[in-house]
């Protein structure tokens, strides 16, 4: 487990071989010139390793990035873009999602989660309402559907908390697994799902009521 305090604007990275965190700051170029989560999405994953590697492999990554307007109160402006070299393609892979989980991570002062490595047996990550990072054993939710991890985590995590999370899906490789966000938001596009499978990453969650 590793904790770091998070700043506004931040790319959060989560090494889950080592299980360590780092975070950097997106600069005002990467803004002009990577405008929304998407943009900046694809130049972490082409900065990477991973378009160098199989999809399945501990060298892809994973990529949460929040839109430019998320937490605006734009109509319907609060959409997260899910990155990584696709199974389904084996080439670039995006899933575009709605949902509350957009807010959260801004809310803590993350714009772009990105999770690289492998762990060595299942885990969720947890980012508390001060932007406090933890990476818990997951060892009793692997197997389960979606909506009983999400339910099983609000409990553990209160009911204020967001989830992202896989099933059974994902974690048996199928390549066209779908990340889904609050039992009903899906990253359905390109196999992000599958990516969180190999990393035994069974879920996201972030905590917290912050504005």
């Amino acid at each position: 487990m590793d904790r770091i305090q998070l700043k506004d604007n931040a790319i959060l990275t989560i090494d889950l071989t080592s299980s360590k965190s780092s975070k950097v700051e997106i600069t005002r170029s990467q803004r002009k010139n990577f405008v929304g989560g998407v943009g900046i999405n694809t130049q972490i994953l082409y900065e990477s390793d991973a378009m160098y590697h199989d999809a399945l492999s501990e060298k892809n990554v994973l990529i949460f990035g929040v839109g430019p307007a998320v937490g605006t109160g734009l109509l319907a402006g609060n959409r997260c873009t899910v990155t990584a070299r696709s199974p389904i393609t084996d080439m670039y892979g995006d899933s575009n999602v709605g949902g509350d989980l957009t807010v959260k991570m801004r809310s803590v002062g993350v714009d772009h989660l990105v999770f690289t490595g492998k762990a060595e047996k299942p885990v969720y990550v947890v980012i508390n309402p001060e932007g406090e990072v933890s990476i818990l054993d997951a060892s009793d939710l692997w197997g389960m559907w979606t909506d009983r991890v999400t339910d099983l985590l609000m409990e553990r995590h209160g009911k204020h908390a967001e989830v992202a999370c896989i099933g059974p899906a994902g974690e048996n490789l199928v390549r066209y697994a779908s990340v889904v966000m609050s039992k009903c938001h899906v990253a359905g596009r390109t196999g992000m799902g599958c990516v969180m499978g190999p990393k035994n990453l069974k879920a996201v969650v972030i905590e917290g009521s912050r504005k």
